[in-house]
């Protein structure tokens, strides 16, 4: 039988919850830069539909990015992962690529974008333990990809980069 003093059991449990939080606190920094970059990304996409699509469809893309912008913001300023935000994020990307599909041949960039952020919305749902909302499936069909994670975040952060 081994024997384990009550220290050594409760230096090893100090140690094990130190490590969790620190790849708690890993994880939550991946999901508010990822969600940073998806909000910066698409701003950029958005912006690049100036003059190619109608203004009352860049309206209602501009509205759409306004509730990715403060959900992201809640998610970066209050370090929260809630289900019920994230879920709004993701939901709003699907109304942005449901709007925009139209456009994806007159704007290529725009497409890679949305198709980006929806790779990436969904790497934020997993790591956050989230359910992916049935908008997800259909944003899936409407913009798929085969993008990996990395690959999304490049396209969004040079595309936020060409238009500031």
């Amino acid at each position: 039988m081994i024997r384990t003093s009550r220290r050594a059991l409760l230096v090893g449990v100090g140690i094990t919850a130190l490590l969790m939080g620190c790849n708690g606190q890993s994880v939550l920094v991946q999901i508010q830069q990822d969600i940073e970059t998806i909000a910066e990304g698409l701003a950029g996409a958005v912006k690049a539909l100036t003059g190619i699509v109608p203004q009352v469809i860049l309206d209602k893309a501009n509205a759409i990015l306004a509730e990715i912008e403060a959900a992201a913001s809640l998610v970066v300023s209050t370090s929260t992962t809630s289900g019920s935000v994230l879920t709004q994020i993701s939901d709003a990307i699907s109304a942005l690529a449901t709007l925009l599909t139209p456009f994806f041949p007159a704007a290529p960039m725009v497409a890679t974008a949305v198709q980006a952020a929806i790779v990436l919305i969904e790497l934020v749902l997993n790591l956050a333990g989230v359910t992916p909302p049935a908008s997800m499936a259909k944003a899936k069909l409407t913009a798929p990809s085969k993008m990996t994670p990395a690959e999304a975040r490049g396209v969004l952060i040079n595309l936020a980069k060409r238009t500031k």
